[in-house]
């Protein structure tokens, strides 16, 4: 192909575009054009488009070892290579970010030039940039929409904005839940997790709005979603929270309750990344990597301490169990008996200890209070001080 020809088919390809499925069309036109097969990879081998009939698997199966080589050498071109009859002509396309590798599949050794290939390279990445810019438009569009919600509407406005959320999955009027989290590993990469879990709900059967950082966020890792409250997305969020603490709120189905249910998501994580410090600290628990909590199944105590000015709940919990300073061993009974519903025998089986023992230690922490523990007001306040290390106790096998 002439470089004017080139040009020529070039731009009259990228300007009659259609709406949908432009991928393929690029590849229908670069089949006729070149008279041979055009199948499009992405970097893990999903076959993105395709046109004609080489065999796609074959293909990527033959092209793996050559990507290797070249991630080893970026300037290194693919070679020609042979699947069967067919003549393979790959060339790496697409963007920096996201490239893919175009395969020209011609029968008999018939041979593409130079041009050709650098034509119908430069039109699939076009294409490609194009759709992932529309990618990128939508996910800002989600994550602007989410923080006017987050502020606030007025319930005269409610329903201009239902249709805008049914662009995004929702079904007008249908129960969502808001929902907050952080990384439960302080090493995660918080922003490409929330990337990957975008992509994953990308073509979700339920709707979503996503971003990272919230309008008023305690942490740069901090992200957030408002999410339509049905099977497939309790689904995506139990996966989700394999490796975030997460806070979700109560059912809602009016937006502008979008606020409130904030509150509540903020309020849950809370408790859950209390938790999930607990289970990290309390001995020989093989903690999780994340947790959930959900504010509608908050116990009182739970959301009491939730509520609570954090500053203002350390100091109060400092005056109490300063009397432990220097007796670890002892705050540690003192939760393992709180985690065994008060039962002695219970509490010396999880300890390893006689039951004799407990009783003794149970005397020198009441030394210490100055205080019976069978004061209901003070095991209240040993609750209230303790409530994340015995839910996390609770749940260690001795526990069940």
């Amino acid at each position: 192909m002439s470089a004017q020809l080139s040009l020529n088919w070039l731009h009259e390809t990228l300007t009659q575009l259609p709406d949908h499925q432009q991928l393929q069309s690029v590849l229908q036109r670069i089949a006729q054009q070149t008279g041979a097969s055009a199948v499009l990879f992405n970097a893990v081998g999903e076959m993105r488009a395709t046109a004609g009939p080489a065999p796609a698997r074959l293909i990527w199966e033959a092209l793996q070892p050559h990507l290797h080589e070249n991630e080893r050498d970026a300037s290194a071109a693919l070679p020609v290579l042979r699947v069967g009859r067919w003549q393979l002509n790959p060339l790496i396309t697409g963007t920096r970010s996201a490239a893919h590798v175009l395969v020209l599949a011609t029968l008999d050794r018939r041979a593409i030039d130079e041009t050709t290939k650098l034509v119908a390279g430069t039109a699939t990445t076009a294409v490609l940039s194009a759709l992932q810019g529309l990618d990128s438009t939508r996910i800002r569009d989600r994550a602007d929409l989410l923080t006017t919600l987050e502020q606030g509407i007025p319930r005269d406005r409610e329903s201009r904005f239902w249709p805008r959320l049914v662009e995004f999955g929702f079904i007008a009027h249908a129960p969502f839940v808001f929902v907050t989290g952080v990384p439960a590993s302080p090493s995660a990469d918080a922003s490409r997790v929330v990337r990957e879990h975008i992509t994953r709900v990308g073509g979700a059967e339920f709707g979503v709005l996503f971003a990272d950082h919230l309008v008023s966020a305690a942490s740069d890792e901090e992200f957030h979603a408002l999410v339509a409250d049905t099977p497939d997305a309790r689904a995506w969020l139990d996966s989700l929270g394999e490796h975030h603490f997460l806070g979700i709120s109560g059912v809602h189905s009016i937006l502008t309750d979008v606020p409130r249910a904030l509150r509540e998501a903020e309020l849950a994580k809370r408790v859950a990344a209390d938790f999930g410090a607990a289970l990290h600290e309390s001995p020989g628990n093989p903690a999780p990597p994340g947790a959930q909590v959900h504010y509608a199944q908050l116990p009182l105590r739970q959301w009491l301490t939730a509520t609570a000015d954090r500053g203002e709940l350390a100091a109060r919990r400092r005056r109490i169990l300063r009397a432990f300073d220097d007796q670890p061993e002892l705050l540690h009974t003192l939760a393992v008996y709180l985690a065994s519903h008060m039962e002695i025998p219970a509490t010396a089986q999880h300890l390893y200890v006689h039951p004799n023992t407990v009783r003794y230690r149970l005397g020198r922490i009441e030394e210490a209070l100055d205080a019976s523990i069978r004061d209901p007001q003070l095991i209240t306040d040993l609750m209230l001080c303790l409530e994340p290390r015995v839910a996390a106790l609770q749940l260690q096998p001795d526990h069940s």
